[in-house]
């Protein structure tokens, strides 16, 4: 399965057929720094084709800057929580193309052995922007001592690939540095998306942050840990029936319920099944170069 470890990365028209395939599961125009960016084999920094498409209308336009913007707005209160090391922007937002009512997804690393104590001062906020109507949804915390990702796969691949760092830089680079496998699937996906702005949280804030968790650190901190965790995976696994994506002990809460993962998978293969039946066509239309070109998307 295409899908599955790869032995060896696909020659260049099969990873062009393939990166669109994937961008037209998700409607995604892609930029040519993106296009490079996914590319299953290696290309140099000046590679691009040609496949002109309508950009985004002003109204989508209008609708990825607010998101944007509300992402923003909320992770900075997230990263002056006790616990936070580092948020990144996932899901659609992370590629710029969402829907109005379209949540807003984050991954939190926190800090060793608070995976659970973090989540419960986040979901506090969900709860706050909610109010205004804004849909929070960190749906994976993972520990900072623990940044290896054990199932790898394109999806996966992707969904590192693309995530946006908000905060905490270090430890992005560091989760990057610990999922080197990353290149195997996209060997062009050095360093955080063009996209990325962060920051870093005020010393007073970030005073009261040390406090907190120092706080925390000992007996007590341990204590409400486990109660927290037990609680909160025996409520998960009587709600939820799919759970081979979700992954929750000490390290990691991965509230992953949809099997999305698999669906998107097997979506990809669908349309790259629909392309390869026009391969010479599209691959001729693409005219693989080092001149610069417009956004590129998939066919319809």
């Amino acid at each position: 399965m295409p899908t599955s470890q790869p032995n060896s990365q696909p020659d260049l028209d099969t990873a062009l057929l393939r990166v669109l395939a994937y961008a037209a599961v998700f409607e995604t125009a892609l930029s040519m720094p993106d296009l490079r960016r996914y590319l299953e084999c290696a290309v140099p920094n000046t590679f691009s084709c040609t496949l002109a498409q309508p950009s985004p209308s002003p109204q989508q336009q209008a609708n990825i800057a607010l998101k944007l913007q509300q992402a923003r707005r909320y992770s900075r209160w997230i990263s002056k929580l006790p616990g936070v090391r580092m948020i990144a922007l996932t899901g659609s937002l992370a590629m710029e193309n969402i829907a109005p009512e379209s949540d807003i997804d984050f991954f939190i690393v926190t800090q060793r052995d608070r995976v659970w104590l973090t989540r419960l001062a986040v979901v506090a906020l969900v709860r706050i922007a909610a109010f205004r109507n804004i849909t929070l949804c960190p749906n994976y915390f993972l520990a900072e001592h623990q940044l290896p990702i054990t199932r790898q796969n394109l999806y996966v691949a992707r969904e590192i690939a693309q995530m946006v760092p908000l905060f905490g830089m270090q430890t992005y680079q560091q989760f990057r540095s610990a999922n080197a496998w990353v290149f195997t699937y996209l060997p062009n996906a050095h360093g955080a998306p063009a996209k990325t702005q962060t920051w870093k949280i005020e010393a007073a804030s970030q005073r009261l942050k040390g406090r907190i968790e120092a706080l925390l650190s000992g007996r007590l901190g341990d204590k409400l840990e486990q109660w927290e965790m037990t609680r909160k995976i025996r409520k998960f696994r009587q709600q939820q029936r799919h759970l081979d994506e979700s992954n929750f002990s000490a390290v990691r809460c991965k509230g992953h319920f949809e099997l999305h993962q698999q669906h998107t998978l097997d979506a990809f293969e669908t349309q790259l099944a629909r392309l390869e039946t026009n391969r010479t066509e599209i691959l001729g239309q693409l005219h693989p170069s080092v001149a610069a070109t417009p956004a590129v998307q998939a066919p319809a």
